[in-house]
């Protein structure tokens, strides 16, 4: 939600301080979390932070129990495991829907990204990672033109916070997909929307396929 200039809301501001203290873990599952002290720490009052409750509860990070307050989503592997696959299709078909209206300028900012990712993964920096990798997915479900696949995107995005830092620690992982960004953007170039869908389709179910085999497969 942006205000008629663009600019960021204190209550944009409330919610991704929210997801990243979800995605960071220092938030965990049904851990109860209150107005008074967000509110404190952000130093804005608490409607904001009220009207950002409301946005997560929506998007599936909390859940609001009259007379019990906010407490944090607990997403299980499982649940994770079934919102990967599902996103996998909806982002790969937002990257093609996208790819083919990207402007010369746009294409490079997102090469930009690129390179930033490689850089990230280089470094170990799983915080720089995410946050732009989030910033590439805002990109493309921007570009896409369909508003209601955006939303479809985010709301199944959400949830799975924690998982998607989980990924960052895989050796390789980061690498891995700062490598198909690089072949989405050269498929981009070469103006093969197929060959765009399906790498970024691969970076979900790679996402997927390592959620299966640390927490689920092992525990069999």
């Amino acid at each position: 939600m942006k205000d008629g200039t663009g600019t960021e809301t204190l209550v944009d501001q409330v919610v991704r301080h929210i997801q990243t203290e979800i995605a960071q873990n220092r938030l965990r599952a049904n851990e109860k979390i209150s107005e008074i002290p967000i509110a404190a720490q952000l130093g804005i009052s608490r409607s904001p932070v009220r009207e950002a409750f409301r946005i997560l509860e929506r998007d599936g990070l909390i859940k609001l129990v009259p007379g019990k307050g906010a407490h944090v989503t607990e997403v299980t592997p499982e649940d994770a495991c079934e919102i990967f696959l599902l996103r996998s299709y909806l982002i790969g078909l937002a990257v093609r829907l996208a790819s083919s209206g990207l402007t010369a300028k746009e294409l490079s900012k997102y090469k930009n990204w690129v390179k930033q990712l490689r850089v990230a993964a280089a470094e170990r920096d799983a915080g720089k990672f995410l946050e732009i990798a989030s910033a590439v997915e805002r990109f493309f479900t921007r570009h896409c033109g369909s508003p209601r696949l955006t939303r479809f995107i985010e709301m199944l995005g959400n949830p799975c916070l924690r998982y998607r830092a989980f990924l960052t620690s895989v050796p390789g992982y980061m690498a891995q997909v700062a490598a198909m960004h690089a072949g989405i953007a050269a498929a981009i170039e070469q103006n093969d929307p197929d060959r765009a869908e399906s790498l970024r389709r691969e970076i979900s179910e790679k996402g997927r396929q390592l959620i299966d085999e640390y927490f689920l497969s092992h525990g069999k």
